[in-house]
């Protein structure tokens, strides 16, 4: 697939610009190295700067795909090319090399082993991610070379990594919008099994929505295909027991059964609360409570725009919250021997 073009437009030089002798080599270079720069958080510059020029399209799509939104509006603008025909000869080790040349399959999976952090944000978007995920297995088994075995095993996201960006945590976010629609979301069996090339090791992080009224176990069968790959968990904007969210589906949900014993299958969970009404300590031990019932090692809660009362500091109360997770236990270090950890800002 070509790389993507904007239309042309016309417009007549400036009239002391045209009248200007020629800029010299070193005034164009720092006036370039500018324009790179702005690009790096002007996504709409980024993106024509790309389409002028091959050297550009390389030196620039890095920064540009790493941290995408998908939406109604973009999503399958943003897979398209990926149901293209392979070239011969592509090998299974497709993202290494520059842009040109390759077939519009490879070409967009390399945009996709650029991307370190994605945020779903509607319903159309995770059905958009669906059909794309269907789209790499479809390669998959039609190549006998395994061409597009993209991200390792065929994953959507976050397995091989483009070299430019394999120094960033690979993050899903699922936006605060899509939290409240996924209640109504139903997939059939063949999407549900699409859903498991999704994503490879990642961190999940859920933005619930404000006053959020619905049981975690809504969006379950949403995660549940990619549990095994999940590294962490955060889940942000928690407001207690009062706001109708328990979080004992999620965790019981993080849980496995391996011959009969709960073994956990994520690295860490980082609850970050924020805005709260009621006692945010008592919430933050609480929840901690149920994660040392549940088995839960590597557990972290944040507290964020936390009132600090006089004589109050943020490692105080730390060290305050540490010293009551350990009493029900009767033994010191209980808190920092799980690697349950508390953090006030």
């Amino acid at each position: 697939m070509p790389l993507p073009r904007t239309r042309a437009i016309t417009r007549e030089s400036h009239g002391l610009l045209a009248g200007l002798p020629s800029l010299p080599a070193e005034l164009i270079q720092m006036i370039f190295d500018y324009v790179l720069l702005f690009s790096q958080t002007d996504k709409s510059l980024a993106f024509r700067l790309m389409c002028t020029s091959k050297y550009l399209a390389n030196t620039i799509s890095p920064a540009l795909y790493r941290h995408v939104s998908l939406n109604a509006k973009n999503a399958s603008k943003f897979f398209y090319g990926l149901d293209g025909t392979l070239k011969r000869g592509e090998n299974r080790r497709w993202w290494s090399g520059n842009l040109e040349g390759k077939s519009s399959a490879v070409r967009r999976a390399m945009w996709l082993s650029m991307v370190r952090r994605v945020e779903i944000q509607d319903l159309r978007a995770v059905k958009a991610c669906v059909d794309a995920s269907a789209i790499i297995c479809k390669h998959n088994r039609e190549s006998r070379r395994k061409a597009l075995q993209s991200h390792r095993e065929g994953y959507l996201f976050f397995g091989d990594c483009h070299p430019a960006n394999e120094d960033e945590e690979a993050v899903l976010l699922l936006g605060s919008s899509l939290c409240k629609r996924l209640g109504s979301l139903s997939l059939t069996h063949i999407e549900q099994l699409a859903l498991t090339g999704f994503v490879h090791e990642h961190t999940l992080c859920i933005n619930l929505p404000p006053n959020y009224k619905y049981s975690p176990e809504y969006f379950r069968h949403l995660l549940r295909p990619v549990d095994r790959f999940r590294k962490s968990f955060v889940l942000l904007n928690y407001t207690g027991p009062e706001g109708a969210c328990t979080l004992d589906p999620l965790i019981e949900g993080m849980l496995e059964r391996v011959n009969g014993t709960a073994a956990c299958y994520i690295r860490s969970f980082k609850l970050v609360l924020r805005r709260l009404q009621q006692d945010p300590e008592g919430i933050a031990l609480g929840v901690a409570y149920l994660a040392k019932c549940r088995i839960l090692r590597r557990f972290a809660v944040l507290i964020e725009n936390y009132t600090f009362k006089e004589g109050e500091t943020s490692s105080s109360i730390e060290e305050r919250m540490m010293t009551h997770f350990d009493n029900p236990w009767g033994t010191k270090g209980v808190a920092r021997d799980l690697g349950t950890t508390f953090k006030v800002s």
